[in-house]
């Protein structure tokens, strides 16, 4: 180190302040030069005890619990998004608001504490991607009823991108916006479904959990029709027996007509052909040809389709006596396949709701290709009549179930 004057300086020499050394050090008046000794000797030490200081960091402090928590919950959300419960769609949305919070919390506990780690540092931003990305690719598959997948597929594939991108300054406020909009997306998805219905991925799910490819189709020759007593709508309470309001759905043959249906592979095993027949247990099943969504290239196989049946043919093939008093005398019902009845209200807005988020062919399908049991009237003629069908909401344990 070298001193000039009584100052004990070299003017031409430039000062730099020192990083690492204690603040009454830090100056341009500083003794010290970069190309000194005594500089180098003071940044190698104080390096040292810097990598020490972060060896010596531990591991699981509260924020990296909570940023590990975060981790923990992207499969426990992906499960329960798949789940055959009327509160698994609640969860989901607790859950995600849950992480979203332990998002903002880590973060805030470790700067009040000076408990940052190294560690954390590097957690928090991958937990937080990998939680955001899984639900937007979730709320992309199977969207909000009143939001198509084209439309939510846009937004989703922007964000996905956003999340590869480093944050600027409004960073914050842009996590703070997509949390919450995220949040409430989760809050407005509907749950599960049981009863048979054509477009919810959802409901055929709780019958073939590893089915495979769902998508829109074309299926000619056949229509639908309200035109059947269903036993379940009476277990759950939402029949109207004395409006006669009972009915669910079926296929029929009818020569001209065309559906647009919900196509899917399942893997064969014993247990699903018991649980497709325990399901739907009133039909008949007849071996179609459906053809793709724009109706030119017929699938590669035929498919199975839930068709119209007869009091007879079903007493005679699959419901004896005693069945029969089990599934149906029991609701003081005496005909199951009939033509005087209508549909069961709460099911005809829950299958509104399913093919309108289906695709929109799958809507105009379903509201001129469906008909009453008099085969006369469309569900569309029948709503515009009735408007005040799609305003009846199922009872509160049920909206997870029927609300498409």
């Amino acid at each position: 180190m070298r001193k000039s004057g009584s100052e004990g300086h070299l003017p031409h020499i430039e000062q730099i302040p020192l990083l690492g050394v204690n603040k009454h050090e830090e100056s341009f008046d500083s003794p010290y030069d970069r190309r000194s000794e005594v500089y180098k000797h003071l940044a190698y030490e104080y390096a040292k005890e810097h990598a020490q200081q972060q060896k010596q960091q531990p591991l699981w402090t509260v924020p990296n619990l909570l940023t590990f928590l975060r981790l923990v919950l992207v499969p426990v959300v992906m499960a329960l998004w798949y789940a055959q419960h009327e509160l698994a769609q609640l969860l989901v949305a607790v859950l995600f608001v849950t992480a979203s919070v332990t998002d903002w919390l880590d973060g805030y506990i470790a700067r009040k504490f000076e408990i940052a780690t190294a560690f954390g540092a590097f957690l928090d931003p991958v937990a937080d991607k990998i939680m955001v990305t899984t639900v937007l690719i979730l709320l992309s598959v199977q969207p909000p009823p009143t939001i198509s997948q084209t439309q939510m597929a846009v937004p989703v594939v922007v964000m996905c991108c956003r999340e590869a991108v480093k944050v600027n300054s409004f960073g914050k406020w842009k996590t703070a916006l997509q949390m919450t909009s995220m949040s409430l997306l989760l809050f407005c998805k509907d749950g599960t479904g049981r009863v048979h219905d054509i477009f919810a991925e959802r409901s055929a799910r709780t019958t073939f959990p590893d089915l495979q490819n769902f998508r829109p189709g074309r299926l000619r020759g056949y229509r639908r029709v309200f035109a059947h007593t269903a036993d379940i709508f009476f277990v759950r309470g939402i029949a109207r027996p004395e409006t006669g309001e009972i009915s669910s759905l079926s296929c029929e043959q009818h020569a001209g007509s065309e559906l647009v249906v919900s196509l899917f592979e399942v893997p064969f095993s014993a247990d699903s052909v018991a649980a497709f027949i325990a399901r739907e247990h009133e039909f008949r099943f007849l071996a179609v040809q459906p053809y793709d969504l724009a109706g030119q290239a017929p699938t590669a196989q035929l498919a199975v389709l839930c068709g119209a049946n007869t009091d007879e043919h079903y007493k005679a093939t699959r419901c004896p006596p005693d069945e029969w008093a089990r599934r149906w005398s029991i609701h003081g019902i005496d005909r199951v396949w009939r033509d005087d009845i209508l549909p069961c209200r709460v099911y005809l807005r829950h299958c509104v709701l399913a093919a309108k988020g289906f695709c929109p062919e799958a809507y105009e399908s379903f509201l001129d290709a469906t008909f009453l049991s008099d085969r006369v009237t469309t569900v569309r003629q029948h709503l515009e009549a009735h408007p005040d069908i799609l305003q009846e909401l199922p009872p509160p344990e049920l909206v997870g179930r029927y609300s498409g």
